[in-house]
């Protein structure tokens, strides 16, 4: 479990044919911290490795946040 900006990060690299991994991120309420408030699957984007695929899900749940934030 990750945290960023006070928001609970879950990032799970997902085994694929081929030696592949795709990944999925989700975001969680800050206060809550138990309700999540955004879900990525990422299940056509595969990597070369397990660390790739978990380092881009985070990078783009950190990105969401951070757009979140712009937009208030």
């Amino acid at each position: 479990m990750h945290q960023y900006k006070k928001h609970p990060l879950y990032v799970i690299a997902v085994p694929g044919p081929k030696k592949r991994w795709s990944s999925k991120g989700l975001i969680f309420e800050s206060d809550e911290q138990v309700t999540e408030i955004k879900r990525f699957e990422f299940q056509d984007l595969t990597f070369g490795t397990k660390k790739e695929a978990e380092e881009h899900a985070l990078k783009i749940c950190r990105a969401w946040i951070d757009e979140q934030s712009v937009k208030e």
